[in-house]
């Protein structure tokens, strides 16, 4: 009797701080959204876990559960705690993202309820990221978003007759409670003997639609139901829903760090591509010449620079024999003749080398214009592409930060009732989920 007592006052001590961890530190709760919206609003910097208001309906009406497959320590058990989590249709997005023109674009979105994460579109998110965001995607960030979709599969999506060890769901709990606001005495409560037996039914609906969850947890007495059904709660809010959408917001931060970056670079880019622009018509009388053409020329050019130290040549020899002062008159006449017809090819020749310089430098700046505005506008086209991409990212984790958010409770009820043990009947022992169906 002693122990018993002591029992039930460390349970009390537990249980109340499971009250205070179920309320955040930093921030207080709000009132619940209207569960027909089916956005989480983009501003919020902190996951939406909306405060539970719950109203237990505690009757002295007996349930009948069937005395098949009944567990060590089951039969303790007096009184069954029944409420249901309920999911909300999500409005289909506008636009059904498609692979297009060769760009990287999420399929999907695959999440059709709030409160039910689909894995594979995870998966499928993070197969689609580019070389820009794969340092986002680590292999730490895969397995949290693997957890927390395996706990969700077994807290929520897995039909289970009445079960009580918790330790293999709840055990990595512990590394991280400080970060998921899960108190030690939670977990370690959970990682216990003296958890509740605890039942899952889980169902979808002709259309496909899961259907409400049904949840059921035995307990001693009324108050260790109503205790074990918000620590439940508190686990499903805080354990599960509270980090993967932390862990969505965070994905969606870093992204749009990555966003701003591009934005700033494709502004940048724009500008120059603008700036450059201005000079296409300094450039529109070389559009004819090609990089062949300015091979031509400047072969012509180092044609002509030939020719050009041939007349040099040519008049200084002229120039020097003219400074003999004994040369025959008529001999005089001839070099002179010869200097001035070499001195008027030189102008000549001079102009034309100037002309072809000038036509290879204009042609060359067409060039060099070209590949600045080319390599410009292919820079805009990868920025534009990778700034569509961090916005379709981010709009994809938004859509799978809605996969968990958490499931109210229907009409926020618990009900409570004594349990009748009664032998199986056969319609019984055959319903899904039941502690008595094969599993």
């Amino acid at each position: 009797m002693y122990l018993k007592k002591l029992f039930q006052s460390l349970f009390m001590v537990f249980i109340a701080t499971v009250l205070a961890a179920a309320e955040p530190d930093t921030k207080p709760q709000t009132t619940p959204p209207d569960q027909s919206a089916a956005t989480i609003p983009a501003e919020s910097a902190e996951p939406v876990i909306p405060k539970r208001e719950l109203k237990f309906d505690v009757t002295e009406a007996e349930e009948s559960l069937p005395l098949d497959k009944v567990q060590e320590g089951m039969l303790d058990q007096r009184y069954v705690a029944t409420f249901r989590l309920v999911f909300v249709k999500k409005e289909k997005p506008a636009e059904s993202s498609q692979q297009e023109s060769g760009q990287l674009i999420i399929s999907g979105p695959r999440i059709n309820v709030i409160g039910l994460a689909d894995y594979d579109y995870y998966r499928n998110i993070e197969g689609h990221y580019g070389s820009s965001y794969r340092n986002i995607m680590t292999d730490a960030v895969r397995e949290r978003f693997r957890q927390f979709y395996g706990y969700q599969q077994i807290l929520v999506m897995k039909n289970r007759g009445f079960y009580k060890d918790l330790n293999g769901y709840y055990s990595l709990f512990e590394t991280a409670s400080g970060e998921h606001r899960l108190s030690k005495e939670i977990v370690n409560a959970f990682a216990k003997q003296n958890t509740p037996f605890i039942e899952h039914v889980f169902s979808n609906d002709k259309s496909g639609t899961p259907a409400p969850v049904q949840i059921r947890l035995l307990s001693p007495t009324v108050e260790e139901s109503k205790k074990w059904v918000e620590a439940w709660l508190t686990i499903y809010d805080w354990g599960i829903c509270y980090p993967a959408q932390k862990e969505c917001l965070n994905l969606k931060m870093k992204i749009g760090q990555i966003l701003v970056e591009k934005n700033d670079a494709l502004k940048k880019a724009e500008t120059e591509l603008g700036s450059l622009k201005q000079e296409e018509d300094k450039y529109k009388d070389y559009a004819d010449i090609n990089r062949e053409a300015i091979l031509t020329l400047t072969t012509q050019r180092r044609l002509l620079l030939v020719d050009l130290a041939g007349i040099e040549a040519r008049i200084k020899a002229c120039q020097a024999m003219l400074e003999n002062d004994k040369m025959p008159t008529g001999r005089r006449d001839q070099v002179e003749t010869i200097l001035v017809a070499a001195q008027i090819e030189l102008r000549g020749l001079d102009a034309k080398q100037k002309e072809i310089e000038g036509i290879i430098k204009g042609a060359q700046g067409r060039q060099e214009f070209l590949r600045k505005r080319d390599m410009l506008n292919g820079s805009i086209s990868d920025l534009k592409r990778s700034v569509e991409f961090a916005h379709k990212l981010i709009a994809a984790i938004a859509e799978l930060q809605l996969g968990y958010y958490p499931l109210a409770v229907e009409d926020g009820k618990i009900t409570i009732n004594r349990i009748k043990w009664v032998s199986p009947t056969k319609s019984e022992s055959s319903k899904p989920g039941s502690s008595s169906a094969p599993q």
